[in-house]
């Protein structure tokens, strides 16, 4: 019997989406080809007729994790209480374990040096993603970017840490405490910009500046 027409775009998705879960959860050098067919019941040989290289299907992974969040992970609109939640939780995870068929995020430390350039492109496009997600579900509507890059930055370090440490009390102080400054870090609002306008005489400090500098007018007496 042959195939149906799309019997290979779905094994391409199939592939697709083991890979972002595999990737996410290990990291790139942790998931081989093998572990990713596997998983989808196909053999290696398989692979070569849906892509070129494991960076190629790597770039195409996490496209696929930045557009299709696992449950818990913060959708457009939503609160960002459930994303920060399964992060920080996924940092207390021993590696490899990503539970209730959730994705994990061992990637955000693992792959963050990366040399090969696919690999680092498609990881800055799924940092970019996370950062977005947290700036759409922050409590504060008009949260800075630099807020939500501060909090980006401060989840990939605390993946980092939590996977060099074995102490899991100390890891689990280090995490929470994260998680605490983060709720308060997304929760102030951006500074509202001074209005600039092109016609405008200079600011008063500059004019203020300007006065103390010129001489005195000479007195007519």
């Amino acid at each position: 019997m042959p195939y149906a027409k799309d019997h290979k775009a779905r094994t391409r998705q199939r592939i697709v989406q083991s890979a972002a879960r595999l990737f996410a959860d290990q990291g790139f050098a942790a998931t081989s080809i093998d572990e990713i067919m596997l998983e989808c019941n196909l053999t290696r040989g398989g692979f070569y007729a849906h892509f070129r290289s494991k960076r190629q299907l790597y770039a195409e992974a996490m496209a696929h994790l930045a557009t299709h969040p696992s449950p818990g992970q913060t959708q457009p609109g939503g609160a960002p209480d459930d994303a920060l939640a399964t992060l920080f939780e996924a940092c207390l995870r021993p590696a490899g374990m990503t539970g209730h068929g959730g994705k994990g995020w061992a990637f955000l430390a693992t792959d963050a040096t990366r040399p090969e350039p696919e690999v680092r492109a498609a990881y800055a496009s799924a940092l970019e993603a996370l950062a977005q997600r947290l700036h759409r579900g922050a409590p504060g509507a008009a949260c800075s970017d630099e807020a939500v890059l501060a909090a980006t930055a401060m989840i990939v370090g605390a993946q980092a840490l939590a996977q060099a440490l074995d102490d899991t009390p100390h890891k689990t102080r280090l995490v929470e405490a994260c998680r605490s400054h983060l709720d308060t870090l997304l929760d102030t609002p951006a500074a509202p910009a001074q209005p600039s306008f092109l016609w405008a005489a200079d600011p008063p400090d500059e004019r203020d500046a300007q006065r103390h500098l010129q001489p005195p007018a000479p007195s007519l007496h």
